[in-house]
C-alpha cells in the first residue's frame, strides 16, 4: 500500500464528554443508558426506596445539566465529579441521612458493561468479551470460530475505539493517533495504537485493509504489547458492577430519561429542535374546474324568496326596454 497522509483529527474531538458539553441529544440520551443506573445504584445506597431512587435519578439529570460545565476533565475521573455532584444533592435533600452514606464509588463495572453492549456489532462484542473479558488467546477464539486471527484483532481495535469514546473522561490523557510511514507499512506505534483502538475511524479502516494485505505488518501486530494501556487494563480487570441496576424501577428511571429529553436543558425547556422555514402562505389559485363547480353549486345556495325578487326585477327591465324601444 502506498503511503497516506492522516487525518490531523484526534479520538478526543468525538468523546462522549464533550458531545455532552455541546448538548448533543444523543449524546445525553448515552449519558442516560451509560450513567443513569450509576446514580440509580448511588441513591439507592444512600438509602432511597426504588420509587425513590427512580425520582432521584430524574431529579439530579436536571441538576447536572446545568452543571456539565463545570467539569473539567484536569478535576479527575467523571465518575468522581458526578459522584461529589450526586452525594451534594442527596445531602440537600436528606441532609443527616446522606451525610452517613458512603456509597461505593469503585463499584462501577456496569458503566463499561453497558458501553461494551452499544459498541460494535454482535461478533464482534463476542470475540471481544472472549480475549479481553475471558482471557482466552487470539489463536483458540480465531480457530473456534473458524475466524483469521486478524478478525479477531480488527473486532478488538474496534470495541476499544468505541469504549474509549465513551470513556475518555474516566481514563489517563491518550497517546498520539496512528501515523504512516512513507513506506505505506506501520509503524510500531501506529501498530501499537491500531491495536487499542486509538485512532479516527477512518485511520483505523485504513489500518486494517494494509494489515490484512502486509505479512509483516500483522507479525508486529502479534508481537504488540497493549498492557499498559488505561483502557485496556480497565477491561481486563473490570471493576465490580454496581448493585440494584437491575431492579424495575431502575429500568423505569433510564428509559424516562432516554424517551423525554426536557431535563437535557439547564432551564427544563424541551430540548432544542433544528430550525426549518415554513413556506409562505398563498392563497389557493382557481381552477377552471374548481369555478365550474362553484358556478354549478350557485343556484342551490340561492333561497326561494331571492329567486322571488330576481324574477320581479327582470320583469321591470323588460317593460322598460319596451317603453323605449316604442319612443323611439
Amino acid at each position: 500500500m502506498s503511503a497516506t497522509s492522516t487525518s490531523a483529527t484526534t479520538l478526543s474531538a468525538e468523546t462522549l464528554f464533550r458531545r455532552l458539553k455541546r448538548r448533543d441529544p444523543s449524546a445525553w440520551r448515552r449519558f442516560a443508558v451509560l450513567y443513569g443506573p450509576l446514580v440509580y445504584s448511588w441513591a439507592r445506597q444512600a438509602g432511597r426506596t426504588p420509587p425513590e431512587a427512580n425520582k432521584f435519578v430524574a431529579t439530579f439529570a436536571r441538576r447536572l445539566a446545568s452543571r456539565i460545565d463545570e467539569y473539567r476533565p484536569e478535576q479527575g475521573k467523571f465518575r468522581d465529579w458526578l459522584a461529589t455532584q450526586c452525594q451534594k444533592l442527596l445531602d440537600t435533600q436528606e441532609p443527616e441521612e446522606a451525610s452517613e452514606a458512603a456509597f461505593n464509588r469503585k463499584q462501577w463495572g456496569g458503566v463499561i458493561l453497558r458501553a461494551l453492549y452499544e459498541a460494535g456489532d454482535t461478533q464482534q462484542q463476542t470475540l471481544f468479551r472472549r480475549v479481553m473479558f475471558d482471557k482466552e488467546s487470539t489463536e483458540a477464539v480465531a480457530q473456534d470460530g473458524g475466524l483469521s486471527k486478524m478478525s479477531v484483532y480488527e473486532a478488538r481495535s474496534r470495541i476499544l475505539h468505541q469504549l474509549r469514546g465513551d470513556l475518555s473522561a474516566e481514563l489517563a490523557p491518550g497517546e498520539k493517533p496512528v501515523t504512516r510511514t512513507p513506506t505505506g507499512c506501520l509503524n510500531p506505534q501506529a501498530i501499537h495504537t491500531f491495536s487499542i483502538g486509538l485512532a479516527p475511524q477512518e485511520t483505523i479502516d485504513a489500518a486494517v485493509v494494509h494489515l490484512k494485505a502486509c505479512e509483516t505488518c500483522r507479525e508486529s501486530l502479534w508481537q504488540n504489547d497493549c498492557s499498559s494501556d488505561p483502557l485496556v487494563n480497565l477491561v481486563r480487570n473490570l471493576p465490580p458492577v454496581e448493585p440494584h441496576v437491575d431492579e424495575q424501577e431502575c429500568k423505569l428511571a433510564v428509559n424516562a430519561l432516554k424517551t423525554n429529553l426536557q431535563w437535557m436543558e439547564p432551564d427544563g425547556a424541551p430540548a432544542k429542535a433544528t430550525k426549518t422555514s415554513a413556506p409562505a402562505a398563498s392563497k389557493p389559485a382557481k381552477t377552471k374546474a374548481a369555478a365550474g363547480a362553484a358556478v354549478s353549486a350557485a343556484p342551490n345556495a340561492l333561497g326561494p324568496g331571492m329567486w322571488i325578487t330576481l324574477a320581479v326585477v327582470a320583469a321591470v327591465v323588460a317593460t322598460l326596454s319596451l317603453l323605449v324601444i316604442g319612443a323611439w
